[in-house]
């Protein structure tokens, strides 16, 4: 089976860590220590007052534990809180105060670091319980309000302003502001449409009254008096959850590990011990590494053209024909910040040009040594560009001057005096038109590029709330990506990933909490129609497989997905195990309610073939598992019914056996060629692959069919007119 995989590193669709409105993470309580110890030094200067001060707070002692880590020594900083809430005269003022926040933050966050576990700590934080005041809900709907005028400012006038407005139910947002009861509900419906992937909801206008509504309906929603309860009753179950996972990690509890932590975080609670238990149970879930030889096969190309040559120089105008041979190569250039990589063009043009100057004709051979030199700069905004520098060294020789004899003369003459100079300025010449070729031809591409990424991955995310960050990461001989896949309701992976293996050209450690991740933020709670479906695999991949083309003698059907936990991956020794969560099924006119559909699939590199190149092969473990959410029971007439439907629409997807033995990469990378899998793990829910350059040519491109449905994506009507604005 032939298939397509995307380079991550330049279509980015991987994602460095995100949480939305983030708490304190454990390492940033030092670093506010540390700043607010140097403001304070800045502002006590040197004088016998600052060691009057050093001495009475015991500042030495704080600062030798600075750089122990959850190490330092509690009873020290616990002192020194002590002693900055003493009520001394002065330390009321602001620098003191900065620091005495900063102290008792990294306080509170040792305390919970160095309990016997973060189960015991969890439950400790009880007593850290605080009601959400009537002045946080003012000034939370205050925001909304400021927002929302602006966003009323905006829709004032245009063509599809009313169309936005009826979109965002707009007018029903507006009264539910002005009532001193506003329906939840209601504008827990609105906030949905506000964060739904529908292009335009990513500008700021919108983006902002999405986010001040959210925290205006979880203030409102923490108004219940039985808060504290409900906040006794997330922390014992989260010690309960903590515990299991730290005796065996489960995708089930670290779902309801995240949902508990979104809950507390939404209710501005314990933020110190939310920051604590993400540092400790969300590591990055994803790793990408590709080599500068796989960068540059997507990129590098021969340079084999004849073009006219048209130049005026000291007074003479010439023109002709060059030849151009060279190449177009890559080359990587170490960042810690950000993918960087220079794309090179070195080559030589022959020239054979004449020259008019007044009544001579003057003939000429040349050849033109030339080098340019373009970066590219690849980070969580996208693609950046440096202008283009280069290079040339031209020598020339005549091969002939036309005119009477004077002018021969004095054009030989002439010629020879000026030689050097010609040749500096006919090379200047043809560095300038090498840094314009350079800076239109990439240009060009990296805008298309940057296109893409902005369209297809970082503005959808924005409109979602869930904008990760990217962390690119070049050497010399490799680029980098490093990605942690969690929301405000989500964690990642416990444990650090498996070693990849060295050698490779294009590497990835997944742990199944990015997949799962990303699935609940870009297909939960989504309707997803069969002809919608093929359409978007057609977008992807050009082509539709069979096991997605229409039954003719079936009706269309559609899917509504779980909002939670959608799409589930389970990976464990060398297994992987897929479950579909939908909420309710379409066929036709009939309608069901939900149901899970579950493949296990052995994962395994196969022997090489006759090339030496190794297929990937999924096996599948017995049948499909269909069944209600929910205890096992029997099943209903009508859910016997459904579970026939699902077994035929996803045994053609689920198929017994997937072979994977042509891997090419897409586009320009496709000259890459074939490549061979040479690592594949699975444990402790991690995928890690490598996979090198074989060496053998990638086979002919298939010409892509006739699409077989519009590939253009359909959005609600009010949206899609609305868009456009």
């Amino acid at each position: 089976m032939r298939t397509h995989i995307r380079l991550v590193a330049f279509a980015a669709i991987v994602s460095a860590a995100y949480v939305s409105s983030a708490p304190l993470l454990a390492a940033e309580s030092p670093v506010a220590v540390k700043k607010a110890l140097a403001d304070l030094d800045a502002w006590l200067g040197s004088g016998t007052a600052a060691q009057g001060w050093s001495d009475y707070l015991n500042l030495p002692a704080l600062r030798a534990e600075l750089d122990k880590g959850k190490d330092a020594n509690l009873a020290t900083i616990e002192a020194a809180r002590a002693k900055l809430n003493s009520g001394a005269a002065g330390l009321e003022l602001a620098r003191f105060r900065a620091l005495s926040d900063a102290v008792t933050a990294w306080t509170d966050q040792l305390a919970i670091q160095q309990a016997a576990s973060l189960s015991q700590a969890t439950l400790d934080a009880q007593s850290k319980f605080r009601p959400i005041t009537a002045e946080e809900v003012a000034a939370s709907k205050s925001a909304l309000e400021t927002a929302t005028a602006k966003l009323a400012q905006y829709l004032s006038s245009g063509a599809n302003s009313e169309n936005w407005k009826k979109y965002l139910r707009f007018d029903e947002l507006q009264t539910q502001l002005k009532s001193d009861k506003p329906d939840l509900a209601v504008l827990a419906d609105v906030y949905y449409l506000f964060t739904a992937n529908q292009v335009g909801l990513e500008l700021p206008v919108f983006a902002n009254v999405a986010d001040a509504l959210e925290r205006y309906v979880n203030d409102v929603a923490a108004q219940d008096e039985k808060l504290q309860d409900q906040f006794n009753e997330q922390l014992k179950g989260l010690a309960a959850a903590l515990d299991e996972y730290a005796k065996a990690p489960t995708s089930d509890l670290a779902n309801d590990i995240g949902g508990r932590l979104g809950w507390l975080e939404n209710r501005r609670q314990v933020p110190v011990l939310i920051g604590v238990i993400r540092q400790e149970l969300s590591r990055p879930n994803l790793f990408v590494v590709a080599s500068e030889r796989l960068v540059g096969a997507g990129i590098a190309q021969p340079v084999d053209e004849i073009t006219p040559v048209r130049d005026y120089i000291l007074g003479t105008s010439i023109s002709g024909t060059g030849h151009m041979v060279g190449n177009v190569t890559a080359e990587l250039v170490p960042s810690e910040t950000s993918a960087m990589f220079d794309t090179l063009l070195r080559g030589k043009v022959y020239s054979r040009t004449v020259g008019l100057n007044g009544p001579a004709t003057i003939h000429s051979n040349g050849t033109t040594a030339l080098a340019g030199r373009k970066r590219i700069v690849l980070n969580a905004d996208g693609f950046l560009v440096y202008p283009s520098t280069a290079a040339a060294n031209t020598s020339t020789r005549v091969t002939g001057i036309g005119g009477s004899g004077i002018v021969q003369r004095v054009a030989s003459r002439r010629v020879g005096e000026q030689k050097g100079q010609a040749e500096r300025i006919a090379a200047d010449h043809a560095a300038d038109r090498v840094r314009g070729r350079l800076d239109k031809q990439v240009g060009e591409q990296l805008a298309e590029a940057n296109q893409n990424f902005q369209s297809k991955f970082r503005q959808p995310m924005i409109r979602r709330r869930a904008l990760p960050e990217l962390a690119f990461r070049t050497t010399a001989e490799e680029l980098l990506v490093k990605v942690l896949a969690a929301n405000r309701d989500q964690i990642a992976a416990p444990i650090a990933p498996p070693e990849l293996a060295s050698g490779g050209d294009l590497g990835a450690q997944v742990h199944e909490s990015a997949i799962n991740n990303l699935a609940t933020i870009l297909v939960g709670g989504v309707t997803l129609e069969e002809e919608e479906l093929q359409k978007k695999v057609i977008d992807i991949r050009g082509s539709l497989p069979d096991s997605l083309k229409s039954d003719e003698d079936r009706d269309p059907w559609s899917i509504t997905f779980a909002r939670n936990q959608p799409v589930t991956v389970k990976l464990k020794d060398g297994t992987i195990e897929i479950t579909v969560r939908g909420q309710r099924y379409t066929s036709g006119d009939q309608d069901f309610r939900a149901m899970n559909v579950t493949a296990r699939y052995k994962f395994e590199l196969a022997e090489p073939n006759e090339l030496g190149i190794h297929a990937i092969k999924l096996t599948r473990q017995g049948d499909l598992e269909i069944v209600p959410p929910g205890e096992p029971r029997r099943l209903s007439g009508r859910e016997i019914t459904l579970r026939t439907l699902l077994e035929k629409r996803f045994g053609k997807l689920f198929e017994p056996e997937i072979v994977y033995d042509e891997l090419v990469l897409p586009g320009r990378w496709r000259q890459a060629g074939l490549l061979d899998p040479r690592q594949l793990d699975i444990k402790d829910g991690w995928l890690v692959t490598s996979l090198t350059e074989s060496g053998v040519p990638a086979p002919p491109e298939e010409e892509k069919p006739p699409a077989q449905v519009d590939s253009t994506a359909e959005k609600p009507a009010a949206a899609a007119q609305a868009s456009s604005r």
